[in-house]
């Protein structure tokens, strides 16, 4: 079963990592309905890995490892899908204040946790 699952992930994997190239080619809007698709492919992956954690399947590590690079190769082709479906959206900057305020919002929020 482990084996049958662990050449299933690179199967997977080497479809995705197939599509890298075929993604740059993509016009926006087809970039964006694939990313949709894809980000629901991550949940899915996500709650997968979930159970297979529950059932401590992790415990073996050429299966953990698979599955590990089989998640960042779908991560990274939701980047590069997300990449091209803004290719051609118009950049906004954000003002500095706006910046500096995050930032003093979250230095404030990890001082209050590592307080704790």
């Amino acid at each position: 079963m482990i084996k049958r699952m662990i050449d299933d992930f690179d199967t997977f994997t080497l479809s995705i990592e197939g599509s890298y190239n075929h993604i740059e080619k993509l016009s926006p809007s087809e970039a964006s309905k694939l990313l949709i698709e894809t980000k629901k492919v991550i949940i899915k992956l996500d709650n997968i890995e979930e159970n297979l954690q529950k059932l401590n399947f992790f415990d073996n590590d050429p299966l953990k490892s698979k599955f590990i690079y089989m998640q960042k190769s779908l991560y990274k082709a939701e980047s590069k899908l997300h990449r091209v479906s803004f290719r051609n959206k118009e950049k906004i900057s954000t003002e500095n204040t706006l910046k500096e305020g995050v930032i003093r919002i979250n230095s404030k929020y990890t001082q209050n946790l590592l307080a704790k």
